[in-house]
């Protein structure tokens, strides 16, 4: 069947929630796409920073093959060897002591809210404490509570009425935080992205960070990390946290942990664990038999492959090598790793277009930033490809 049959296809039965890209990808092979007509692509968004490990990886086909052969689901009612396996990963290498494992970045999100709320209700002896406090311009997902958490008014358009207790202050602003606090008493969680993917890459300040980390814990304010996009060797470090020498209270995990089995997870240090107890959270398809399997095949190969260094270097290299470039239509080159914007002084979409027929897959963050997320695998000679073809390409836009 060829593109034009799977559109035709798409359109008639699927609800028009994509503006979808004239293509359908049928096969994959580590860094490479190839659509129902056999070209091939070089992919640098890997699902939205989901395939970490790009595609058809030897480790991930044959833990789903084995664990499915094996024994798939069978819910949170009994004790899953896989589940504790990948948990113990996650303390071991994180500030966390507990994990909660569910399907997506934001049901780890909701999570993480009601966590941090329960915590400051029946631990801390605050139940006035519900406010959570995120940022401008930010994104943690689309259910309603998420999107009531989501710094752009956009998603929620349609959409009323709206969860109460969420607000939200300017980015990198300590003090329209510390303003904020003093006029709301009844904030008792701050939920930060350490970089803002869907708001156009944008990595927060150290300064405001170690700042905005003294504050919680001087006002017993829950502080939780969305490491949704950013976790999982994507920013050149297993966490992003770890650039800025703190560590958050709670942090939420989705996108490449499950190498594109889809699940999500909800970190925490034991004091505000503790706060969960049997009948408080759950989640039926949450960390099941296949999903962890999978989980743990790709944080073994992140760990001894070394991958996380990996996403340091090429993402550096990449970011290098378009800031030489001196292109006028950049404004700015920014991200951390191999999560990157590419901020340009007009749209982004007829770059992206012009691009995918090259054969290269980017992203947008905005209008007008690129974004780039390419799998840890990508190698250097890969990332010249694309930054060569990038740079003729916005000349050319």
């Amino acid at each position: 069947m060829s593109d034009k049959n799977f559109i035709e296809e798409s359109e008639k039965y699927l609800m028009n929630t994509y503006a979808r890209q004239p293509v359908a990808f049928v096969k994959g092979h580590g860094v490479t796409l190839v659509d129902s007509d056999g070209k091939e692509y070089l992919d640098f968004l890997a699902g939205i920073s989901v395939c970490s490990l790009g595609h058809s990886h030897p480790s991930i086909v044959a833990a789903i093959q084995n664990q499915a052969a094996e024994l798939i689901h069978t819910s949170n009612l009994f004790h899953i060897p896989n589940q504790s396996k990948i948990a113990r990963y996650l303390v071991d290498l994180s500030f966390g002591d507990k994990v909660f494992f569910c399907n997506s970045g934001a049901e780890a999100n909701e999570g993480a809210i009601k966590l941090a709320r329960r915590y400051q209700s029946k631990i801390a002896g605050k139940p006035e404490k519900k406010t959570i406090l995120s940022f401008n311009n930010s994104f943690h997902g689309r259910t309603l509570a998420t999107l009531a958490a989501t710094g752009q008014e956009k998603y929620r358009d349609g959409f009323e009425p709206i969860p109460q207790g969420f607000i939200q202050v300017p980015y990198n602003d300590i003090d329209a935080v510390k303003n904020a606090l003093d006029k709301d008493p009844a904030i008792g969680a701050i939920l930060i992205e350490p970089i803002q993917a869907e708001g156009g890459v944008i990595p927060a300040k150290k300064e405001f960070m170690k700042e905005l980390r003294k504050i919680t814990y001087d006002r017993n304010i829950v502080l939780i990390f969305d490491e949704v996009q950013t976790g999982i060797g994507r920013t050149g470090k297993l966490f992003a946290y770890e650039h800025y020498d703190i560590a958050p209270d709670v942090m939420t995990l989705a996108k490449g942990l499950g190498g594109g089995i889809p699940i999500g997870a909800v970190v925490a240090s034991e004091h505000f664990a503790k706060a969960f107890v049997p009948g408080t959270h759950a989640s039926t398809f949450g960390g099941n038999h296949l999903a962890t399997a999978v989980a743990i095949a790709v944080m073994k190969t992140i760990l001894n492959d070394q991958l996380v260094d990996r996403a340091a270097a090429t993402g550096e290299f990449i970011m290098k090598k378009l800031r030489d470039a001196s292109l006028q239509e950049v404004k700015e080159v920014r991200g951390k790793g191999l999560l990157i914007g590419i901020e340009l002084d007009k749209p982004a979409a007829p770059i992206i277009s012009k691009m995918r027929e090259k054969g290269f897959i980017i992203g947008s963050a905005g209008e007008k930033v690129i974004r780039l997320a390419p799998p840890l695998i990508v190698s250097e000679i890969h990332a010249a490809k694309l930054v060569n073809a990038l740079i003729e390409t916005i000349k050319a836009e």
